[in-house]
């Protein structure tokens, strides 16, 4: 009997929506074929097909007239696939699992599944596009409410996509770095006191656990990959709090529930009693509980493909 064959279809609006479906895909590729559709409007020069071919998979870009990204990508369409149709190619797949992306496949009998973590544009939660989905799973406390209101939309608990957890417990150095986000560059978005102090830029946060002392703390965008990897490692994220949308919500959700430190309130702080605050916030955080995406295949989405 031949494998089943499963797509998975991630923004391409920043590194986090691949590594979330890398996740998945490394568990789902066990009993089936796992492929990944990367959209057209992928930048020309991303790194993301190197990303997933160090990763195992294989990569097929696909057109955007066959889905709608979310209203905060500033990037072009047929960056990538110029202007031809490939539905073809969409519906040689069992499951086309999306991260964030609503894919319009017409008519086809392809089970779609959707994560559904971002803001969209209040016409998008009116889509009849939403109406294809046999499951919508989103974040109980990063989710819009009009998502929630979906009969076809499940919570889901918060994922620990790299077992980041077993850091948990792990004795803290003293020092602060900056993430690096594959979305924008993160410098420019970072105002002069932190420029200054000089803090080193760290590029994934796993790797850099491996083979150094984890940090007090990580200054990063409220991206939910960020987020995530912070907070299931017990590190403290300090929080840029200049966006828009989802990532304003997602903000907002973790200072309301004392998960991060806002970096307006940080840069208050001197250089010499930085440590000490983060110390003080660190021993009154209380970590949200994360599950594991091998759990989350098997009790959730594998369940809901038949996995």
């Amino acid at each position: 009997m031949p494998k089943r064959r499963i797509a998975l279809l991630p923004s391409v609006n920043g590194y986090g929506h691949i590594r979330r479906l890398i996740s998945f895909g490394h568990f789902l590729k066990k009993t089936s074929e796992c492929v990944f559709l990367l959209p057209c409007q992928m930048p020309v020069h991303s790194m993301i097909s190197k990303i997933l071919s160090e990763a195992g998979f294989n990569s097929i870009k696909i057109c955007s007239n066959y889905y709608i990204e979310g209203p905060f990508t500033n990037l072009d369409p047929h960056n990538v696939c110029g202007i031809d149709s490939n539905l073809d190619v969409i519906e040689k797949f069992d499951v086309i699992i999306c991260d964030t992306l609503l894919l319009d496949s017409g008519r086809l009998d392809t089970q779609k599944i959707l994560f559904a973590q971002f803001l969209w544009r209040d016409d998008q939660y009116a889509s009849p596009l939403l109406d294809g989905y046999s499951n919508i799973f989103g974040f109980e406390n990063f989710t819009h409410k009009a998502l929630k209101k979906l009969p076809n939309f499940s919570f889901i608990p918060l994922l620990d996509y790299w077992n980041l957890s077993r850091f948990r417990n792990n004795q803290s150095s003293n020092q602060i770095f900056i993430a690096n986000s594959g979305a924008e560059n993160i410098v420019k978005l970072l105002p002069p006191k932190i420029i200054n102090q000089n803090f080193q830029l760290i590029s994934g946060l796993e790797r850099f656990l491996k083979f150094n002392q984890k940090p007090l703390a990580v200054i990063c965008r409220p991206g939910l990959g960020a987020i995530f990897e912070c907070l299931s490692s017990g590190i403290v994220p300090i929080l840029l709090d200049n966006s828009t949308g989802d990532l304003a919500s997602n903000f907002r959700v973790c200072i309301e529930s004392n998960w991060a430190v806002s970096l307006l309130d940080f840069i208050q702080v001197s250089p010499d009693n930085q440590a000490a605050f983060l110390y003080d916030f660190y021993k009154k955080i209380t970590f949200p509980k994360f599950m594991q995406s091998e759990t989350f295949v098997k009790e959730y989405l594998g369940p809901a493909i038949g996995y």
